[in-house]
This record gives C-alpha cells, sequence and structure tokens, in this order.
C-alpha cells in the first residue's frame, strides 16, 4: 500500500478502475448463471427412462410328444358280412389300383341268408297284395256269399209262410204247419243276422291297424332283403381307391396284427387293411389327460 501511494495518481485511479472493472465481470457472470434454468427432477429422471409399445399377442406353450409317421389319407377296407376269407389278392406294402380284387368271401352263409330273407320278403308281400285286395279276396267273398245265401233262405221261407197263411184260413193245412213255417222263418232271420256281421267283420279285418301292421312287415322284409343282396354284392372285395395297401390302423397305438389270411374268418365291420393314397403324410400320437387338456 505505501508502494501505491508513491504511483502517480493517474496510475493508481487506472488500476482501481481496471479492478472494479473485473469485478463487474465476474459478478455479471455469475448473475447470468444463476438465472439459467437447471434440469427439473422430472427432465432428470426422463433422462434415464425407455418408452415400449404394448400390444395383444397370442401366448404359444409346447408340449413332446412321441409318434410315428403315417399316411396322410386312408381309405379303409373292411368285410362286409361274416364269412371265411377263400383268398387274398394282395400283399401289404404294395402299390394297388382303384378297382382292383383285393380278396373273396366265402358265400355259403351269406347265401343261407339271403335265401331267408327273400321266403321272408315274398310271405310279406303275399300278406300285403292280400291285404291290398280284402274287399274281393276269398274270405270275404265266402262271407258275401253266406250272406247271400241267408238272405235267399229267409226270402223263400217267408215266401212259404204267406202261402202257408192262405192255406191256413181256408182251412187246407194245419196250424203246426204254420207255427213251423213262422219258427223257421225266425231261425232264418237270426242266421242272416249273424251272416251280415261275419261279413262287417270280415271287412274291417281289411282296414286300419291290420293293413298298416302288413305295411310295416312288408318294408321291415324289403330292408332286410335289400341289405343282404348288398353284403352279398361285396363278397368280392375290390380296392376303393389308388394308392398302397397297408395294415389296419390299430386303436391302441401298438404295432399292427398279421391281418387276415386265407382261410380263416371275418366278421363284418372287420378291417382287411387300408389303402394309403399318395401325396400326404401325417403325425400319430398318443397324449396323456393332463396334455391333451392342454391341446386344441
Amino acid at each position: 500500500m505505501a508502494a501505491d501511494m508513491n504511483l502517480p495518481a493517474s496510475w493508481r485511479s487506472r488500476r482501481a478502475m481496471v479492478f472494479w472493472a473485473g469485478i463487474v465481470v465476474v459478478l455479471g457472470m455469475i448473475a447470468f448463471l444463476g438465472l439459467q434454468p437447471g434440469p427439473t427432477g422430472a427432465a432428470k429422471a426422463g433422462a434415464g427412462e425407455q418408452s415400449a409399445v404394448i400390444q395383444p399377442k397370442p401366448f404359444a406353450a409346447t408340449i413332446s410328444v412321441v409318434g410315428t409317421v403315417t399316411p396322410g389319407d386312408v381309405v379303409a377296407v373292411s368285410a362286409p358280412f361274416d364269412g371265411v376269407v377263400r383268398s387274398l389278392r394282395f400283399t401289404y406294402g404294395d402299390p394297388v389300383a382303384q378297382g382292383q380284387v383285393l380278396a373273396v368271401l366265402d358265400t355259403t352263409e351269406i347265401d343261407h341268408r339271403r335265401n331267408e330273407a327273400r321266403a321272408e320278403f315274398l310271405k310279406a308281400s303275399q300278406a300285403a297284395s292280400d291285404m291290398a285286395g280284402w274287399a274281393s279276396g276269398p274270405e270275404v267273398s265266402q262271407a258275401r256269399r253266406a250272406e247271400a245265401q241267408a238272405a235267399a233262405d229267409l226270402k223263400d221261407t217267408e215266401r212259404k209262410t204267406a202261402e202257408t197263411k192262405g192255406l191256413l184260413d181256408r182251412g187246407l193245412v194245419a196250424r203246426d204247419e204254420y207255427e213251423g213255417a213262422l219258427q223257421q222263418a225266425r231261425s232264418q232271420r237270426m242266421g242272416l243276422a249273424a251272416a251280415r256281421q261275419d261279413l262287417a267283420s270280415a271287412l274291417k279285418r281289411g282296414e286300419g291297424s291290420n293293413r298298416r301292421v302288413t305295411a310295416i312287415e312288408l318294408g321291415n322284409a324289403s330292408g332286410r332283403l335289400a341289405e343282404v343282396e348288398a353284403q352279398r354284392a361285396g363278397a368280392v372285395v375290390r380296392a376303393p381307391a389308388s394308392g398302397v395297401m397297408v395294415h389296419p390302423p390299430s386303436d391302441k397305438g401298438d404295432a399292427p396284427g398279421p391281418g387276415p389270411h386265407a382261410g380263416g374268418p371275418v366278421t363284418k365291420g372287420q378291417l382287411i387293411g387300408a389303402v394309403a393314397r399318395p401325396g400326404g403324410l401325417a403325425v400319430a400320437f398318443q397324449l396323456s389327460e393332463a396334455d391333451a387338456n392342454r391341446v386344441r
């Protein structure tokens, strides 16, 4: 400070101005920086966040199963009726053409069943025919003849009774003869009434429920005969489609059996084999009950 006092007044005044100018600049800078808005709490928090769009999507869960590759399109070949295999004309694994003969079944038993069905159909047809012409059939015709005969007898007796009455009035015949004629007429009237009742009953048997029962029996017999005829026509089993002859699928999922053989019996609906059509494959597998509930 003593040194400063020795400086000229002009130097001391200049240094003071520089000093105070520096102070003013520093204060201005501090004020300017203090007025600038700093980052808010939301901005500071947003600087560390990430955004994502939530959209609905299917949720997938997987399970593991063990299965086998099988033909995708299979046409089953089954036995049309109970019988014995006369011959087999295919080998499993060989290609077959549509219409090709695969097996021939013995027809002894089915022929016997067809004859029984035909006899039943003929009886039902005759009964239906009789019922259709019942009004002119033998039973009704007989009842009509009996009624006509009773009416004619009564008419003749009444004529004779009238003649006897005339003779009685003239004293030419005894009263017993006239009374006998009256008694005969009364009996014939009763006979005529019974004949007319028999005719009505005979006509009634050709109507109503009896006619419906006959029609139902004919329909049943016709259906059974048609069924047996269709089964008999399938005695020669042919391939329903072209493809490869394979063993029939097993319901239990295990390996298929050897299949039918010549001379062995088969039952109606028993699978002889299956024709696997080319061009598609499938996967066969088994699921537990718990896994089956998860699969749709």
